[in-house]
């Protein structure tokens, strides 16, 4: 009768090559994978004059709007879970993208005049003593 061969240690677990190649494939899946967008502070336009002392901003969704005879009024669900509502008046800056917004730019903002195209967000720079300013960001396709 043949000998049997000495027994090998029992190993719990998968085999070390098998580990690595699994490491080496998250981290490659991990580099590929894209950020999630990073919140930060936006830097006021050149177009705010006031303070930056005495300035607020409402970035966010636009849930609510109206614009007639020059005046704009919109309610913005803000990125901080708030809901704030501002009016703009004829003179006050409008802005497309933190650039001056031309009337051609209109058709980018609503689908026909007064009627806002959907996922519109904004941001309104509100300062305490001195004219509002809107900048519209429109979803990029």
């Amino acid at each position: 009768m043949d000998a049997m061969p000495p027994a090998t240690p029992h190993r719990s677990g998968p085999p070390v090559r098998l580990l690595a190649a699994f490491a080496r494939t998250l981290c490659a899946i991990l580099l590929v994978m894209p950020l999630p967008a990073q919140r930060g502070r936006y830097a006021p336009p050149a177009a705010v004059e006031c303070d930056r002392n005495n300035l607020t901003s409402y970035i966010g969704q636009v849930i609510r709007y109206t614009r007639k005879e020059g005046r704009i009024r919109l309610a913005i669900k803000t990125d901080e879970d708030t809901e704030e509502t501002v009016s703009f008046q004829p003179g006050d800056k409008v802005l497309i993208d933190a650039r001056e917004m031309k009337p051609e730019d209109w058709k980018k903002v609503e689908e026909q005049p007064g009627k806002l195209k959907p996922g519109m967000r904004a941001i309104a720079w509100v300062c305490r003593g001195g004219r509002p300013v809107l900048d519209w960001r429109p979803p990029q396709p």
